[in-house]
Protein backbone atom coordinates (compact mmCIF):
# COMPACT_ATOMS: atom_id res chain seq x y z
CA UNK A 1 0.00 0.00 0.00
CA UNK A 2 1.43 3.65 -0.77
CA UNK A 3 0.13 6.70 0.26
CA UNK A 4 1.21 9.56 -1.79
CA UNK A 5 0.21 13.39 -2.50
CA UNK A 6 -1.24 14.65 -5.61
CA UNK A 7 1.00 17.57 -7.77
CA UNK A 8 -1.71 18.45 -10.50
CA UNK A 9 0.64 17.47 -13.38
CA UNK A 10 -0.63 16.75 -16.26
CA UNK A 11 0.75 13.39 -18.22
CA UNK A 12 2.30 16.07 -20.95
CA UNK A 13 4.43 17.79 -17.93
CA UNK A 14 5.45 14.41 -16.45
CA UNK A 15 2.89 13.34 -14.62
CA UNK A 16 3.14 12.05 -11.33
CA UNK A 17 5.72 9.33 -11.09
CA UNK A 18 4.54 7.18 -7.59
CA UNK A 19 7.03 5.18 -5.94
CA UNK A 20 7.42 3.00 -3.24
CA UNK A 21 6.41 -0.57 -3.97
CA UNK A 22 9.05 -3.27 -4.17
CA UNK A 23 8.09 -4.45 -7.07
CA UNK A 24 6.04 -3.44 -10.62
CA UNK A 25 2.20 -3.42 -10.35
CA UNK A 26 0.06 -5.28 -11.94
CA UNK A 27 -3.36 -3.82 -10.53
CA UNK A 28 -4.05 -0.49 -8.58
CA UNK A 29 -7.10 1.19 -6.12
CA UNK A 30 -6.67 4.44 -6.14
CA UNK A 31 -8.50 6.55 -3.73
CA UNK A 32 -8.76 10.23 -2.96
CA UNK A 33 -8.45 10.59 0.61
CA UNK A 34 -9.32 13.80 0.92
CA UNK A 35 -12.73 14.24 -1.55
CA UNK A 36 -15.34 12.51 -2.99
CA UNK A 37 -13.74 11.25 -5.72
CA UNK A 38 -14.58 7.70 -7.09
CA UNK A 39 -12.26 4.87 -6.36
CA UNK A 40 -10.11 4.36 -9.39
CA UNK A 41 -9.22 0.26 -10.63
CA UNK A 42 -6.87 -0.04 -13.34
CA UNK A 43 -4.90 -3.43 -14.11
CA UNK A 44 -2.06 -5.08 -16.92
CA UNK A 45 -4.78 -7.15 -18.72
CA UNK A 46 -6.99 -4.35 -19.39
CA UNK A 47 -4.30 -1.78 -19.78
CA UNK A 48 -3.12 1.31 -18.59
CA UNK A 49 -5.46 4.37 -18.49
CA UNK A 50 -8.77 2.05 -18.58
CA UNK A 51 -10.36 2.63 -14.90
CA UNK A 52 -13.30 0.81 -13.53
CA UNK A 53 -15.08 2.68 -10.16
CA UNK A 54 -16.16 0.06 -7.16
CA UNK A 55 -18.34 2.76 -6.14
CA UNK A 56 -20.46 2.27 -9.60
CA UNK A 57 -21.91 0.39 -11.70
CA UNK A 58 -20.18 2.68 -15.02
CA UNK A 59 -19.02 0.89 -17.82
CA UNK A 60 -15.16 1.03 -18.12
CA UNK A 61 -13.78 4.25 -19.10
CA UNK A 62 -10.86 5.71 -21.11
CA UNK A 63 -8.78 8.31 -19.06
CA UNK A 64 -5.93 10.01 -20.66
CA UNK A 65 -4.85 11.46 -17.43
CA UNK A 66 -5.19 9.12 -14.73
CA UNK A 67 -2.89 6.29 -14.53
CA UNK A 68 -0.58 6.00 -17.37
CA UNK A 69 2.30 3.06 -16.69
CA UNK A 70 3.22 1.04 -14.42
CA UNK A 71 6.86 1.64 -13.33
CA UNK A 72 9.26 -0.52 -11.32
CA UNK A 73 8.30 0.42 -7.61
CA UNK A 74 5.20 2.32 -8.41
CA UNK A 75 2.67 4.01 -11.19
CA UNK A 76 2.82 7.18 -13.24
CA UNK A 77 -0.94 9.60 -12.89
CA UNK A 78 -1.70 12.30 -14.89
CA UNK A 79 -3.89 15.87 -13.41
CA UNK A 80 -7.55 13.79 -13.29
CA UNK A 81 -8.15 14.84 -10.53
CA UNK A 82 -9.44 11.36 -8.90
CA UNK A 83 -5.44 10.22 -9.09
CA UNK A 84 -3.68 13.62 -8.25
CA UNK A 85 -5.02 16.42 -7.60
CA UNK A 86 -2.69 18.90 -6.22
CA UNK A 87 -1.52 18.92 -2.26
CA UNK A 88 -4.36 16.21 -1.86
CA UNK A 89 -3.50 12.93 -0.34
CA UNK A 90 -4.30 9.66 -1.72
CA UNK A 91 -4.17 6.45 -0.74
CA UNK A 92 -3.14 3.24 -3.04
CA UNK A 93 -3.43 -0.78 -2.80
CA UNK A 94 -0.40 -2.46 -5.62
CA UNK A 95 -0.90 -6.31 -6.40
CA UNK A 96 1.30 -8.16 -8.40
CA UNK A 97 0.51 -10.92 -11.00
CA UNK A 98 2.74 -11.66 -13.47
CA UNK A 99 3.53 -8.58 -14.73
CA UNK A 100 2.34 -9.50 -18.36
CA UNK A 101 -0.77 -8.49 -20.23
CA UNK A 102 -2.21 -11.65 -19.86
CA UNK A 103 -2.58 -15.06 -21.71
CA UNK A 104 -4.86 -17.46 -23.52
CA UNK A 105 -6.53 -19.93 -20.69
CA UNK A 106 -8.74 -22.57 -21.88
CA UNK A 107 -9.10 -24.53 -18.47
CA UNK A 108 -12.38 -23.77 -18.62
CA UNK A 109 -15.14 -24.09 -21.64
CA UNK A 110 -14.66 -20.22 -22.83
CA UNK A 111 -11.08 -19.44 -23.16
CA UNK A 112 -9.93 -16.59 -20.41
CA UNK A 113 -7.21 -14.00 -21.02
CA UNK A 114 -5.20 -14.22 -17.41
CA UNK A 115 -1.94 -12.42 -15.55
CA UNK A 116 -1.66 -14.71 -12.50
CA UNK A 117 0.71 -14.94 -10.09
CA UNK A 118 0.66 -17.35 -6.72
CA UNK A 119 -2.08 -16.41 -5.21
CA UNK A 120 -3.90 -13.29 -7.26
CA UNK A 121 -4.87 -13.43 -11.24
CA UNK A 122 -6.52 -10.99 -13.28
CA UNK A 123 -9.20 -12.48 -15.74
CA UNK A 124 -10.84 -10.97 -18.35
CA UNK A 125 -13.40 -12.97 -20.38
CA UNK A 126 -16.38 -12.46 -22.55
CA UNK A 127 -19.86 -13.89 -21.71
CA UNK A 128 -21.87 -16.28 -22.84
CA UNK A 129 -25.29 -16.34 -21.29
CA UNK A 130 -25.29 -19.75 -20.42
CA UNK A 131 -23.43 -22.20 -17.68
CA UNK A 132 -20.38 -22.06 -18.73
CA UNK A 133 -16.50 -22.56 -16.56
CA UNK A 134 -13.99 -20.53 -17.13
CA UNK A 135 -10.11 -20.35 -16.34
CA UNK A 136 -8.18 -18.34 -13.48
CA UNK A 137 -4.67 -19.30 -13.79
CA UNK A 138 -4.08 -20.02 -9.96
CA UNK A 139 -4.11 -23.62 -9.69
CA UNK A 140 -5.57 -23.32 -6.24
CA UNK A 141 -9.58 -22.67 -5.70
CA UNK A 142 -9.43 -18.66 -5.12
CA UNK A 143 -11.61 -17.55 -1.67
CA UNK A 144 -12.38 -14.18 -3.58
CA UNK A 145 -14.04 -12.96 -6.42
CA UNK A 146 -14.57 -9.74 -7.59
CA UNK A 147 -16.63 -9.73 -11.06
CA UNK A 148 -17.58 -6.38 -12.85
CA UNK A 149 -18.85 -6.43 -16.70
CA UNK A 150 -16.86 -3.23 -18.30
CA UNK A 151 -19.06 -2.91 -20.79
CA UNK A 152 -22.43 -2.67 -19.39
CA UNK A 153 -23.58 -1.01 -16.18
CA UNK A 154 -24.12 -3.65 -13.70
CA UNK A 155 -22.41 -3.93 -9.90
CA UNK A 156 -19.31 -5.53 -9.06
CA UNK A 157 -20.33 -9.62 -7.85
CA UNK A 158 -18.59 -10.66 -4.93
CA UNK A 159 -17.82 -14.21 -4.31
CA UNK A 160 -16.39 -14.42 -0.56
CA UNK A 161 -15.48 -18.34 0.90
CA UNK A 162 -17.07 -17.67 4.53
CA UNK A 163 -20.23 -16.03 3.18
CA UNK A 164 -22.96 -18.33 4.30
CA UNK A 165 -22.01 -21.93 4.76
CA UNK A 166 -23.05 -22.39 1.19
CA UNK A 167 -21.27 -19.05 -0.41
CA UNK A 168 -21.55 -20.72 -3.87
CA UNK A 169 -25.07 -20.45 -4.15
CA UNK A 170 -25.39 -16.74 -2.39
CA UNK A 171 -23.26 -13.10 -3.52
CA UNK A 172 -23.01 -9.91 -2.38
CA UNK A 173 -21.89 -6.88 -4.13
CA UNK A 174 -19.01 -4.39 -3.84
CA UNK A 175 -21.20 -0.94 -4.76
CA UNK A 176 -24.11 -1.78 -2.84
CA UNK A 177 -24.59 -1.68 1.49
CA UNK A 178 -26.91 -5.08 0.60
CA UNK A 179 -26.83 -7.91 2.29
CA UNK A 180 -26.44 -11.26 1.34
CA UNK A 181 -28.45 -13.06 -1.14
CA UNK A 182 -29.29 -16.08 -2.97
CA UNK A 183 -28.86 -16.25 -6.32
CA UNK A 184 -27.90 -19.48 -8.45
CA UNK A 185 -27.60 -17.20 -11.51
CA UNK A 186 -24.38 -15.95 -10.69
CA UNK A 187 -22.03 -18.95 -10.00
CA UNK A 188 -24.63 -21.66 -11.05
CA UNK A 189 -24.49 -22.37 -7.42
CA UNK A 190 -21.42 -24.15 -7.95
CA UNK A 191 -18.05 -23.64 -5.78
CA UNK A 192 -15.06 -22.64 -7.67
CA UNK A 193 -12.01 -25.33 -8.09
CA UNK A 194 -8.15 -24.57 -8.35
CA UNK A 195 -8.59 -24.29 -12.30
CA UNK A 196 -11.77 -22.39 -13.01
CA UNK A 197 -15.00 -20.55 -11.79
CA UNK A 198 -18.24 -21.63 -13.14
CA UNK A 199 -21.06 -19.03 -14.36
CA UNK A 200 -24.68 -18.95 -14.44
CA UNK A 201 -27.27 -17.09 -16.70
CA UNK A 202 -26.96 -13.81 -14.30
CA UNK A 203 -26.01 -10.96 -17.11
CA UNK A 204 -24.46 -9.25 -13.89
CA UNK A 205 -22.20 -11.36 -14.29
CA UNK A 206 -22.21 -13.29 -18.04
CA UNK A 207 -24.43 -11.38 -20.46
CA UNK A 208 -23.96 -12.34 -24.37
CA UNK A 209 -21.25 -10.56 -25.51
CA UNK A 210 -20.62 -8.52 -22.56
CA UNK A 211 -17.12 -7.94 -21.78
CA UNK A 212 -15.69 -8.58 -17.95
CA UNK A 213 -12.79 -8.76 -15.53
CA UNK A 214 -12.85 -11.00 -12.54
CA UNK A 215 -9.86 -9.87 -10.05
CA UNK A 216 -9.24 -13.41 -8.11
CA UNK A 217 -7.67 -14.14 -4.95
CA UNK A 218 -6.19 -17.06 -2.43
CA UNK A 219 -6.41 -16.85 1.18
CA UNK A 220 -3.49 -18.61 3.10
CA UNK A 221 -6.21 -20.88 4.59
CA UNK A 222 -6.66 -22.93 1.19
CA UNK A 223 -4.97 -26.01 0.65
CA UNK A 224 -1.43 -25.21 -0.95
CA UNK A 225 -1.27 -21.39 -0.35
CA UNK A 226 1.08 -21.13 3.03
CA UNK A 227 2.73 -18.26 1.92
CA UNK A 228 -0.28 -16.56 0.34
CA UNK A 229 -0.36 -12.76 1.58
CA UNK A 230 -4.20 -12.72 1.75
CA UNK A 231 -6.68 -13.75 4.35
CA UNK A 232 -9.85 -13.73 5.28
CA UNK A 233 -12.96 -15.50 7.17
CA UNK A 234 -16.27 -14.66 8.89
CA UNK A 235 -16.73 -13.37 12.55
CA UNK A 236 -20.07 -12.92 14.39
CA UNK A 237 -20.28 -9.41 16.25
CA UNK A 238 -20.94 -9.65 20.08
CA UNK A 239 -22.25 -6.04 20.62
CA UNK A 240 -19.52 -5.21 23.61
CA UNK A 241 -16.98 -2.63 23.39
CA UNK A 242 -14.67 -5.91 24.44
CA UNK A 243 -15.49 -6.76 21.07
CA UNK A 244 -15.19 -9.46 18.76
CA UNK A 245 -11.27 -10.81 18.12
CA UNK A 246 -10.67 -11.95 15.02
CA UNK A 247 -7.06 -14.19 15.05
CA UNK A 248 -4.81 -13.94 11.86
CA UNK A 249 -1.35 -12.99 10.91
CA UNK A 250 -0.40 -9.26 11.81
CA UNK A 251 -2.59 -7.29 8.82
CA UNK A 252 -1.88 -4.48 6.95
CA UNK A 253 -5.25 -3.48 5.33
CA UNK A 254 -8.56 -5.85 6.28
CA UNK A 255 -12.27 -4.80 4.70
CA UNK A 256 -14.85 -5.74 6.56
CA UNK A 257 -18.74 -6.40 5.45
CA UNK A 258 -21.43 -7.03 7.23
CA UNK A 259 -23.72 -9.87 5.53
CA UNK A 260 -27.43 -10.68 7.15
CA UNK A 261 -28.30 -6.89 7.00
CA UNK A 262 -27.30 -4.10 4.91
CA UNK A 263 -24.38 -2.21 5.64
CA UNK A 264 -21.33 -0.54 4.00
CA UNK A 265 -17.71 -2.02 3.18
CA UNK A 266 -15.62 -0.63 5.42
CA UNK A 267 -11.79 -0.50 5.07
CA UNK A 268 -8.62 -0.17 7.11
CA UNK A 269 -5.05 -0.33 7.12
CA UNK A 270 -2.08 0.47 9.11
CA UNK A 271 -0.64 2.94 6.95
CA UNK A 272 -3.55 5.57 7.42
CA UNK A 273 -4.28 4.24 11.11
CA UNK A 274 -2.47 6.49 13.83
CA UNK A 275 0.40 4.94 15.64
CA UNK A 276 -1.70 3.75 18.67
CA UNK A 277 -4.98 2.06 18.98
CA UNK A 278 -7.79 1.86 18.37
CA UNK A 279 -8.08 3.24 14.98
CA UNK A 280 -11.28 4.21 12.95
CA UNK A 281 -9.67 5.54 10.34
CA UNK A 282 -12.05 4.09 7.22
CA UNK A 283 -12.36 4.33 3.56
CA UNK A 284 -15.77 3.12 1.71
CA UNK A 285 -15.06 1.15 -1.61
CA UNK A 286 -18.74 1.27 -2.02
CA UNK A 287 -19.14 4.64 -1.81
CA UNK A 288 -17.07 8.07 -3.44
CA UNK A 289 -16.72 10.01 0.24
CA UNK A 290 -13.64 10.95 1.45
CA UNK A 291 -11.47 9.41 3.96
CA UNK A 292 -12.83 9.75 7.60
CA UNK A 293 -12.34 8.86 11.28
CA UNK A 294 -16.09 7.60 12.53
CA UNK A 295 -16.97 7.21 16.13
CA UNK A 296 -18.36 3.30 16.33
CA UNK A 297 -15.44 1.77 14.47
CA UNK A 298 -12.54 1.65 16.63
CA UNK A 299 -10.38 -1.57 16.44
CA UNK A 300 -7.33 -2.34 17.38
CA UNK A 301 -4.85 -3.98 15.00
CA UNK A 302 -2.71 -6.74 17.09
CA UNK A 303 -0.10 -8.80 16.41
CA UNK A 304 -2.59 -11.98 15.68
CA UNK A 305 -5.35 -10.50 14.39
CA UNK A 306 -7.93 -7.29 14.82
CA UNK A 307 -10.16 -6.50 17.21
CA UNK A 308 -13.33 -4.41 18.04
CA UNK A 309 -13.67 -2.09 20.19
CA UNK A 310 -17.35 -0.69 19.91
CA UNK A 311 -20.42 -2.59 19.17
CA UNK A 312 -21.95 -1.04 16.55
CA UNK A 313 -23.99 -2.28 14.08
CA UNK A 314 -21.48 -1.60 10.91
CA UNK A 315 -18.41 -3.71 12.82
CA UNK A 316 -19.38 -5.97 15.48
CA UNK A 317 -23.13 -5.38 16.45
CA UNK A 318 -24.54 -8.76 18.95
CA UNK A 319 -25.32 -12.30 16.84
CA UNK A 320 -24.77 -10.09 13.83
CA UNK A 321 -22.04 -11.85 11.06
CA UNK A 322 -19.42 -10.39 9.36
CA UNK A 323 -17.03 -11.57 6.64
CA UNK A 324 -13.47 -9.82 6.06
CA UNK A 325 -10.31 -10.41 3.62
CA UNK A 326 -7.11 -8.70 4.12
CA UNK A 327 -3.21 -8.57 3.52
CA UNK A 328 -1.29 -9.64 6.21
CA UNK A 329 2.03 -7.03 7.02
CA UNK A 330 4.59 -8.58 6.26
CA UNK A 331 3.63 -12.11 4.80
CA UNK A 332 3.61 -13.63 1.13
CA UNK A 333 5.54 -13.23 -2.11
CA UNK A 334 3.95 -10.19 -3.52
CA UNK A 335 6.45 -8.48 -0.76
CA UNK A 336 9.55 -10.65 -2.23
Amino acid sequence: ILLYTGDGVAIGSGGNAVTGAAFTPDLTWIKNRDAADSHQWTDIVRGVTKNLSSDSTAVEGTDTEGLTSFTSGGFTVGSDVSYNTNTEDYWAMCLKADNTSGASNTDGTETTTVSAGDFFSIVTYTGTAAVDTFGHGLGKTPDLILIKHRSGTFGWMVYHSSNTSAPETDYLQLNTTAATADLAGFLNDTAPTSSVFTLGTNTTANTSGGTYVAYCFVFDTTAGAEGSPFCGGVYTGNGADDGTMIVSDSLLMHCIKRTDAASNWWLFDQLRAPTYNPTSTRINPDSSGAESTLTGLEQDYLSNGFKQRKGTSNTNVSAATYIWWGIKKNGGQLWA
